[in-house]
């Protein structure tokens, strides 16, 4: 036996908008909700090969895939992490948004 699917409007019970809008005003605030972390440290990198696959994998998902930060804002992070001859590298460079790409 098959039953005709029916549209919400066919219901005999259609919620209030009254009802509804202290909902919406709930799921809206949850939304904006902001939770503020602990400060997270982030690793360093000298240069050593050993130390690069945790750096890259740290920087890279804290930073580098971040769409709020800048390419300058990336760029100083990134000076921030790189201590020894990783640094001496960069040191030159201009703080800037193409020279994060040159980095």
């Amino acid at each position: 036996m098959r039953y005709p699917l029916r549209s919400a409007s066919s219901f005999p019970f259609r919620p209030h908008s009254s009802f509804l809008r202290p909902l919406e005003a709930f799921a809206t605030q949850m939304r904006s909700v902001h939770v503020r972390l602990p400060k997270l440290n982030l690793s360093t990198f000298s240069g050593k090969y050993d130390e690069w696959f945790m750096f890259f994998d740290t920087f890279n998902s804290v930073i580098y895939s971040n769409t709020s930060f800048s390419n300058t804002q990336k760029f100083q992070y990134l000076r921030a992490s790189l201590t020894g001859g990783a640094n001496t590298i960069i040191s030159s460079l201009e703080l800037s948004d193409a020279n994060y790409d040159v980095a």
